[in-house]
């Protein structure tokens, strides 16, 4: 009989548990080390860089370092917490470990800010390994700082560490995590890319976005749920990725303040003008029955145009 969290004297937890593990006998710290790797690897629970508890980040613990993700032969670090500690939140990845029955093939942070998953591995085998973890950048609003000439990105971007070969990937980007949204897309084809660093220089601006999808194909779900997809990915050790949409076309390419771009040659909805819409793809209006379109711009100020 087991009984968690009471004995005879005390009653017992209540609750539900996705795995429980019983040793009679207390862990090293290196066995230790594996059995929470196993854990957080096959549930995406990030495993802190603080296995004693004495907020020291990053110490020599045993054969490892603190935050460290390890295989159960005990050699293969399949995320190293000293080469990768700038990009250590919401860990993730992708792993087979026949040793300890685990084959992740699908996998994604248990973390509430979460907006990445990988899965479906072309060529997953015994010991491949593929770990993200992020630099927690702002991912709520776009830059054109470090982007691609003619793009905008997030501030966040992600870092991959590859052990063996898993082949290509299928990457999926949620836009709608209701605890971090991405920002919404402004751009003028109102499309959403992936940014990858395929030279491993930490360096986005030499790169060429590719499209990811919300239409049901390459690897997408469901059409227009907000959740991106991009399918036979290629994620090498030691890549970069972020997302990107293209920088939105502006009047004279000042940006900085605009509200709304309304043009009569273009976005007019209906021969009797029941609306524009704008071509910075925000605040788009309505007509109403008196003749005028109106509508409220981020200001909060009124704006009316005559329709003819």
């Amino acid at each position: 009989e087991i009984t968690l969290g009471g004995n005879n004297d005390f009653s017992a937890a209540q609750g539900t548990g996705l795995e429980f593990i019983g040793f009679k006998t207390a862990l090293s710290q290196d066995s230790l080390q594996r059995v929470q790797s196993y854990l957080a690897i096959k549930y995406g629970m990030h495993l802190a860089p603080d296995t004693d508890g004495d907020a020291v980040l990053g110490e020599a613990i045993g054969a490892y370092t603190e935050g460290d993700y390890v295989l159960s032969n005990g050699a293969t670090v399949v995320w190293d917490y000293s080469a990768n500690t700038a990009y250590h939140n919401d860990v993730f990845g992708i792993v087979q470990d026949d040793n300890q029955l685990l084959d992740q093939t699908s996998s994604t942070s248990f973390n509430t800010d979460s907006l990445v998953t990988v899965s479906t591995a072309s060529s997953q085998d015994n010991q491949d390994a593929l770990l993200i973890g992020n630099d927690n950048g702002n991912a709520t609003t776009w830059t054109s700082t470090g982007a691609p000439t003619g793009y905008q990105i997030v501030a966040r971007d992600w870092k991959v560490q590859e052990t063996g070969d898993v082949g290509t990937v299928t990457l999926t980007i949620n836009s709608r995590n209701p605890i971090l949204d991405l920002p919404a897309i402004t751009s003028n084809d109102e499309e959403m890319y992936l940014v990858i660093d395929n030279d491993a220089d930490g360096v986005f601006t030499d790169e060429i976005p590719t499209l990811v999808y919300d239409d049901g194909t390459n690897g997408d779900l469901a059409s227009g749920d907000g959740v991106y997809a991009s399918t036979g990915v290629t994620l090498n050790n030691n890549y970069y990725f972020t997302v990107a949409q293209k920088t939105p076309s502006t009047p004279g390419a000042v940006s900085t303040g605009i509200r709304g771009w309304y043009k009569a040659d273009e976005g007019v909805r209906g021969d009797a003008v029941a609306g524009f819409e704008s071509a910075t793809a925000t605040n788009s209006i309505a007509g109403n029955t008196d003749g005028w379109i109106r509508g409220i711009d981020a200001s909060a100020n009124t704006i009316n145009i005559a329709a003819q």
